[in-house]
């Protein structure tokens, strides 16, 4: 890219997953974790309108006129600041945008494994939108849960940072400022009614994994693993792992999962960390609803699609538990 061209007096710069990518200044960081956060929220306020509303083509209209307003705002192009435009965004959002059902009241399935395939909808075929087609609404585990990852195995010596005196106290300032703007973004877009409060805790998730796997094994598998035994059966009625096709991390990830779905394991995980199980009408046989999707960019096999109905069909029942109304959309 540099040396081809023959670019002349170009320097690169590697940002390092030891140090969270840090580097090029707070002038730069702060604005990118609130585009983060905002995105990561955005997506799942798109995945609720997509299950829930009533209308959903003019919904996605409104949606998609906020969102640029929203951009504008973080770039600069306009003169409201980003907390204002949001707020304005939320209450637009609430009055024009009528769902089917309280978001409460929807079913929910969580969409984890490998970063860009699971955020990527052109790479897992459109999984929120046919999750939201029978019903679900998806949850998609943010970008920023791994930028929080990343701190919380430098805090615990699971990784080692190349920090000065002064990057060690950007470090902890920082990871102040990031909950904060996170519990704000947050916050202020759930009054929306299209998103629910959801702040992200990875010390609690690893202890609901520490009985399966070691703190010390790093990257996805754990924090998949931590999140179904804490939230699966209580808060989703299903969990897909999904990445590209022969990722490791994701093979991984399902020879552990896959075998772990059971209630004594949950409640396993849950006396481990000390809190109390409570099976909400769920028997000792139940298991949770997992599935595992290898994208190489085709459309799925038709076992694959054999599998997906089956999962939803799995999901719908956990969900009627639950309390849940599941409604399926009509294409």
């Amino acid at each position: 890219m540099i040396w081809r061209p023959k670019i002349r007096d170009v320097a690169t710069i590697s940002l390092a997953n030891e140090e969270r990518y840090a580097g090029l200044g707070p002038a730069f960081a702060l604005p990118a974790w609130m585009a983060l956060t905002i995105g990561d929220v955005f997506d799942d306020v798109r995945n609720t309108i997509l299950a829930i509303a009533v209308d959903k083509k003019k919904a996605m209209e409104i949606f998609e006129e906020e969102y640029v307003k929203v951009l504008d705002s973080i770039s600069g192009v306009s003169k409201k600041s980003v907390y204002r435009q949001l707020r304005l965004s939320a209450k637009r959002l609430k009055a024009e945008v009528p769902t089917r059902m309280p978001i409460d009241k929807a079913p929910y399935v969580v969409v984890m494994g490998e970063i860009f395939v699971r955020r990527d909808a052109f790479s897992n075929q459109k999984i929120a939108e046919r999750l939201a087609a029978n019903g679900f609404v998806t949850r998609i585990s943010p970008v920023i849960e791994w930028v929080y990852y990343l701190s919380f195995m430098t805090r615990n010596k699971l990784q080692v940072a190349n920090y000065t005196l002064a990057g060690w106290l950007e470090f902890h300032i920082s990871e102040m400022v990031m909950a904060h703007i996170e519990k704000k973004v947050k916050k202020i877009l759930a009054k929306s009614g299209l998103y629910e409060l959801d702040l992200i805790n990875i010390d609690d998730i690893v202890k609901y994994f520490q009985n399966i796997l070691p703190k010390n094994l790093k990257g996805e598998p754990g924090l998949i693993t931590g999140i179904m035994m804490r939230d699966a059966l209580d808060k989703y009625a299903g969990v897909i792992n999904i990445g590209p096709f022969g990722c490791m991390p994701v093979r991984f990830t399902e020879a552990i999962a896959s075998n772990n779905t059971d209630i004594q394991t949950k409640k396993n995980s849950y006396e481990t960390t000390g809190v109390i199980f409570r099976e909400n009408g769920f028997h000792e046989n139940e298991r949770i609803p997992f599935l595992t999707i290898e994208a190489d960019g085709n459309p799925y096999p038709q076992l694959l699609e054999a599998r997906f109905e089956s999962f939803c069909l799995q999901a719908t029942r956990i969900a009627k538990k639950q309390g849940k109304e599941v409604k399926m959309v009509v294409r």
